[in-house]
């Protein structure tokens, strides 16, 4: 027998789709206006509101009178057609701690409830000494250490079958999402080795887990600034260092956005094709970061703050730059595809501007490669907003752009 559902029962696989069909009917019949970059963003006079599911965390300014009314008259209205909780300063958000500190003008945003069940679960001897850096210097984790068919590595792998490699993983790769960009970098090697791990990948994700444990007081910190503007650094690292034969000659991508003094939006990864040199690889990586700012922005245009002057995107690689801030085709690029120009188009558009820093001030290191501990802390606490590295954003090729480029306070 066979019964036909009349409406949607919770926890069924569509029924967060039918609910948010239901919810943007509502919403839309109420005034709010979903934002072009983010079907789950809505705005209403002064009042921008995110959804994910039945979870709401709504913005508003409390000294604007025409922002609190449209607050307090969406409360009222919601309450006539649906049952909700809530309604008071936001604390918590899908397993996100958030305080602030009004005087000091700074929000501070943690995952440390899953966080201490994590620890919990993983708290032998083994995951107890101290670590300060996530990652070994120069240990690449890549599949030339995966277990082969030889009898000695039939037994690692029986080993490794008794090892909760993909939980581990699967747990810092949560954290890495969400409130960690310091864990890019390892979380992305060990995560490529899940099908065929070895003893060294274990140890490697042991070190990691060990580190969260050590720096477990971390957290994003945001701060006001004096204008609401997005900046991007982005890296590449070129093969073959961590992009061998074993990688398919992959270079790695990293980047990370700011904002408010802290990283929104953060990415390391396997690039998609090969790169044949090191420009190759960092335009790559700017393609990436940059289709990340061109969102961005829009994303905050909707919300009431729209950047009025180009992003700028911070890049080691001086040839990149040159290529970036003019127009031409030369014996080196012929080859690359079309994200170069996109690239330019965007810089002509004024959306983005490169900047050139020197390689010491790449704070998008950290996503590329594993570091020593003294850079690898500056690097940290800068994408986190805990204390801000000063560096000077300058292009020494071309001396007519010299004024789009100032210091970092």
């Amino acid at each position: 027998m066979v019964y036909a559902l009349s409406r949607s029962v919770y926890g069924l696989p569509f029924a967060p789709k039918l609910w948010h069909q239901t919810l943007h009917t509502w919403l839309v019949g109420h005034g709010w206006i979903r934002s072009a970059h983010d079907p789950c963003a809505y705005t209403c006079r002064g009042v921008s509101m995110i959804v994910y599911v039945d979870d709401c965390a709504i913005m508003y300014d409390k000294t604007d009178a025409t922002a609190s009314s449209t607050y307090k008259q969406f409360l009222t209205d919601l309450g006539k057609d649906f049952k909700f909780t809530g309604g008071g300063d936001l604390d918590h958000f899908l397993g996100y701690g958030i305080t602030r500190d009004r005087a000091a003008k700074k929000l501070y945003l943690n995952q440390y409830a899953v966080m201490d069940r994590l620890l919990a679960m993983y708290d032998s001897d083994e995951f107890m000494p101290d670590s300060y850096v996530p990652a070994l210097t120069g240990n690449i984790l890549g599949h030339n250490l995966c277990p082969d068919d030889s009898p000695a590595g039939l037994r690692e792998r029986e080993y490794m079958q008794r090892k909760q490699y993909r939980a581990l993983v699967g747990s810092l790769l949560w954290l890495q999402r969400g409130s960690r960009p310091d864990l890019s970098f390892v979380v992305g090697a060990l995560g490529r080795v899940m099908h065929n791990p070895s003893r060294v990948h274990w140890a490697a994700a042991v070190l990691a887990m060990r580190y969260v444990r050590t720096t477990r007081n971390l957290q994003l910190t945001y701060s006001a600034q004096p204008s609401a503007a997005l900046s991007i650094s982005v890296d590449a690292d070129f093969l073959p260092n961590y992009g061998d034969a074993y990688a398919n000659w992959k270079s790695t991508t990293g980047f990370h956005a700011y904002l408010g003094g802290a990283a929104v939006s953060w990415v390391s990864r396997r690039q998609d094709v090969i790169a044949t040199s090191t420009p190759h690889s960092e335009c790559l990586a700017a393609y990436d970061a940059v289709r990340t700012a061109v969102h961005l922005r829009g994303l905050m245009s909707d919300f009431g703050y729209k950047q009025t002057e180009p992003t700028v995107v911070d890049e080691d690689n001086q040839s990149l730059v040159r290529i970036m801030l003019n127009d031409g085709v030369t014996d080196r690029i012929k080859h690359w595809d079309y994200k170069v120009h996109w690239l330019r188009e965007r810089v002509n558009n004024n959306d983005v501007t490169f900047a050139w820093v020197n390689s010491a001030d790449q704070m998008s290191d950290t996503a590329t490669k594993p570091l020593p501990k003294d850079t690898f802390t500056l690097q940290r606490d800068h994408n986190l907003g805990i204390f801000h590295h000063s560096y000077v954003r300058y292009d020494k090729i071309f001396r007519e752009h010299a004024s789009r480029f100032d210091l970092v306070e």
